[in-house]
């Protein structure tokens, strides 16, 4: 029985401070809006819940997630009429909060999938051109750039193999995270303060998007036209706890 909205109690216990308590009773996911979203988002969100037994909310971030890091970033909204300094691109960070129970995977998985499929292609066709480019003789290589790597998500990454791929991928990528327990771990993968701050000022970074400037010894400088990451990732409420409580 679900004592959280009881529909007899009122007769028996006319003052609502009297009802029992559900000891058993936890606090659910909030409600589905309906009609908020795009009919295909709302859609797939209703139908994955209905099929998976997981929270239509969660499907219906993820999607909407993966929607905007395929957007590319030089579509922007202006918030403001009269102020052209303000635009903003699609970009969204969404972290999925929940016990295993909560199916958080699956959720990630199905969202996730269509943008898989198609970055598998690209970096199929980047080894292709790769390949070809470095099987040429050292004068001709000396001639023809190398090949770009264009993508549109990213994984289980470092700072620098995420600015690695930001330099061809200008419309910006997905970071996924299915454990992000291990993404705040990495952050503190050098052992110091400072090597910690410098990754997370970089998660900052392109949280914002725009040009970045990069220095590293031996390679020089090197300019990332658009620094633009959406994260998506999914982590146990005890961990995030103990996470927000040490930032």
């Amino acid at each position: 029985m679900n004592l959280t909205n009881p529909p007899n109690l009122g007769k028996i216990f006319p003052n609502p401070d009297e009802y029992p308590i559900d000891l058993w009773n936890t606090i659910g996911a909030p409600p589905f809006p309906r009609g908020l979203l795009p009919e295909v988002v709302e859609n797939f969100a209703i139908v994955m819940a209905q099929r998976t037994g997981a929270s239509p909310c969660g499907f219906a971030m993820a999607a909407l997630t993966v929607m905007a890091a395929v957007i590319p970033d030089h579509v922007k909204l202006q918030p403001k009429v009269h102020d052209i300094t303000w635009r903003e691109s699609a970009r969204i960070w969404t972290v999925l909060v929940g016990e295993p129970s909560t199916k958080k995977s699956p959720i990630l998985s199905a969202a996730v999938s269509p943008l898989a499929e198609m970055d598998t292609a690209k970096v199929r066709n980047w080894r292709v051109s790769h390949d070809l480019w470095s099987a040429l003789p050292k004068e001709e290589r000396a001639k023809m750039p190398e090949p770009i790597q264009e993508r549109l998500r990213i994984e289980d990454t470092t700072v620098e193999a995420a600015q690695e791929v930001l330099k061809g991928s200008k419309n910006g990528v997905l970071c996924v995270q299915d454990e992000l327990s291990g993404w705040f771990g990495a952050m503190e993968k050098y052992g110091s303060a400072k090597g910690a701050a410098a990754d997370r000022s970089f998660w900052l970074r392109v949280f914002n998007g725009g040009e970045l400037c990069v220095n590293r010894i031996g390679r020089g400088a090197t300019i990332i036209e658009n620094a633009s990451i959406s994260l998506l990732g999914g982590i146990q409420p005890e961990p995030i706890r103990k996470i927000a409580a040490s930032a």
